[in-house]
């Protein structure tokens, strides 16, 4: 008589924190692979936008839409502000000086080189700077128009740029109509060396002081005042951008603001612009907040006639993030937890301390979603739903003991709200930008079907207005478009999910011990183009497994006929070719008894 077919029975989600066999019977590996209900499917695949190129590491963006339905994309990198507006890229990083006239022929050249020495007396610019050139007239072979690299700053008064072209002579050009726009010096890329607690050696610096390696990265704080853009480069001073002037200006400071913030947002429905980290007007402070007058934006000093103000949160030693939620801005500082809330005159805001003892990696490590705020901490994944909870994961050992903690503050989270996922992207063992992720499925009833995967990016937005699947930018710049057919643009992702170890038994419940001759696998799955199988079994825990496939699923694939005595299984489903497409059902496979040894 045959033996009946055994379900092939997995949990969802996948687990790396426990060992072998206290992952029986579940996932312990995978990539770019969820789950729907209890099936692992491939994801989504995405393609680049080409259109679009980005200068620096870009860390902030922020979709919105204006009256007259006109849509905008707004992108902060460590050295630029874009403003992406009806499909059209510009730059609209603001300047910190211009020179307009430049002196009469202000630029030299060497023959056969492309360097050109620029002089403009206390010019201010370091290398790495960017300049904007206008009303140069061409000279010795060389063009120089548009947006240049500060390549080297030697002197107060003389820096170089490369041409796009080599002189063909040596001399000074250039004319006396000439222009140069000063961007504002380019930002950090990295965080540099901290200084307070927690940074550094055990003790350094003082309780409660600034840890200024976070706040060294540059990171951009993007946010509407009506349809205008507020931009913040970390440290830096408050801009906007005038939607109503258009695309032909850039951001400019924004009058009266503090002088510098970490970051700042608005409030559209109590019509109130909050700075984080802000300058006093006498020094900077990073645990300072304050806030401008309602419905105007340019009044920060408080009066008794108006509703500007301050204060100084006293637990912790920085700001780090902020977001909005219900019933107020949640304000995480790198030990504590507060809400501020909105109370009407005279007081404006309150603040009230939530939690101690607490931490988040760094400014984009941080979502809200339903009134629930989800972060990452030094070494957990949290939550705040009126208390604060440490997330259940079985990828939490993995994830932290694998992070770069040099440059885990560019860690930061993005929703999929189609899958009802929250993805946190972090970078591990020697990489500097994120390129791994872990991705929590927030809407399954199971408290612990987590994903993991490799992905390169560097800021995420999700599926809103305009944009129809979620938006994420790359380490190199690049634009992609996510759950946007099955591939990486044209080529294939390489999907895989793997099982932990599997105890063959005659029957579902059964106890296990008898050699099982595995005879015949029955694949139940979805397939588009193919999906490979591969089998690994082993008599003992400790033995050599052996391999058996790839066996090629297809659509029509009815049966695998293998032969192989085993005690313990395991599972890999994995595709690497253009158009592959895939869902795992229920599979079954056949056992007969086979001896003991």
């Amino acid at each position: 008589m045959n033996n009946p077919l055994l379900p092939l029975i997995i949990a969802p989600g996948i687990v790396k924190d426990y060992t072998d066999y206290a992952s029986e019977g579940r996932w312990v590996d995978g990539n770019l692979v969820r789950f729907r209900g209890p099936y692992p499917e491939k994801i989504g695949g995405w393609e680049s936008e080409t259109d679009y190129t980005l200068l620096g590491k870009s860390r902030s963006v922020l979709l919105w839409r204006m009256l007259d339905q006109t849509d905008n994309i707004a992108i902060g990198t460590h050295s630029h502000l874009y403003l992406i507006q009806a499909g059209i890229q510009y730059d609209i990083t603001p300047l910190r000086a211009t020179t307009d006239p430049m002196a009469n022929n202000s630029f030299a050249t060497v023959n056969t080189s492309a360097t050109v020495t620029v002089t403009d007396v206390a010019h201010g610019a370091v290398a790495g700077d960017y300049v904007f050139f206008s009303g140069v007239s061409v000279f010795n072979n060389v063009t120089i128009a548009g947006e240049y690299l500060v390549q080297t700053a030697a002197t107060a008064d003389i820096f170089t740029i490369t041409a796009g072209t080599t002189a063909n002579a040596t001399g000074a050009g250039g004319g006396a109509a000439a222009i140069v726009n000063y961007l504002i010096s380019t930002g950090n890329e990295n965080a540099t060396g901290g200084v307070g607690w927690g940074a550094g050696t055990y003790s350094r610096g003082g309780y409660g002081s600034a840890v200024t390696g976070d706040v060294d990265m540059t990171v951009w704080s993007l946010d509407n005042w009506g349809e205008d853009l507020v931009a913040t480069p970390t440290g830096g001073g408050v801009y906007t951008w005038d939607a109503s002037v258009g695309v032909g200006t850039r951001a400019a400071l924004l009058t009266n603001a503090p002088d510098s913030a970490q970051f700042v947002r608005t409030n559209p429905d109590i019509r109130h612009m909050s700075a984080y980290g802000a300058h006093t007007g006498s020094v900077a402070d990073p645990m300072n907040v304050r806030w401008c007058d309602q419905d105007d934006n340019t009044v920060w000093a408080s009066t008794a006639t108006n509703t500007a103000g301050s204060f100084r949160l006293s637990h912790g030693g920085q700001i780090i993030s902020t977001i909005d939620s219900r019933g107020g801005t949640f304000i995480f500082t790198d030990t504590s937890l507060y809400l501020q809330a909105y109370s009407r005159p005279p007081f404006i805001f309150n603040f009230q301390l939530l939690a101690h003892d607490i931490s988040i990696l760094g400014q984009n490590s941080i979502i809200e979603k339903d009134g629930i705020v989800y972060w990452m901490g030094e070494d957990c994944f949290c939550l705040y739903n009126g208390r604060v909870v440490q997330i259940k994961s079985p990828v939490r050992r993995y994830v932290f003991d694998n992070i770069n903690k040099t440059h885990a503050a560019k860690s930061f989270i993005g929703i999929n709200e189609k899958f009802q996922e929250i993805w946190y992207f972090y970078p591990d063992g020697a990489n500097e930008e994120p390129n791994r992720y872990v991705a929590f499925n927030y809407g399954n009833t199971s408290p612990d079907v987590w994903l993991i995967g490799a992905l390169t990016r560097t800021c995420w937005a999700d599926s809103q207005l305009f944009i129809d699947t979620p938006l994420a930018i790359g380490s190199d710049g690049t634009f992609y478009y996510h759950e946007t057919g099955v591939d990486n643009d044209a080529s294939a992702i390489n999907p895989y999910i793997e099982s932990g170890v599997i105890q063959l038994k005659e029957q579902e419940g059964g106890v296990g011990g008898s050699l099982m001759l595995m005879d015949r696998f029955i694949p139940d799955a979805t397939v588009t183009g193919n999906m490979k199988l591969t089998l690994s079994l082993a008599k003992f825990p400790q033995d050599t497994e052996t391999t058996k496939g790839p066996y090629t699923i297809t659509p029509t694939t009815s049966k695998v006929s293998l032969r192989a005595r085993a005690r313990q299984l395991r599972i890999k489903l994995e595709s690497d070719a253009v158009g592959d497409k895939w869902t795992l059902g229920q599979p079954r496979y056949r056992l007969t008894k086979s001896g003991g040894r």
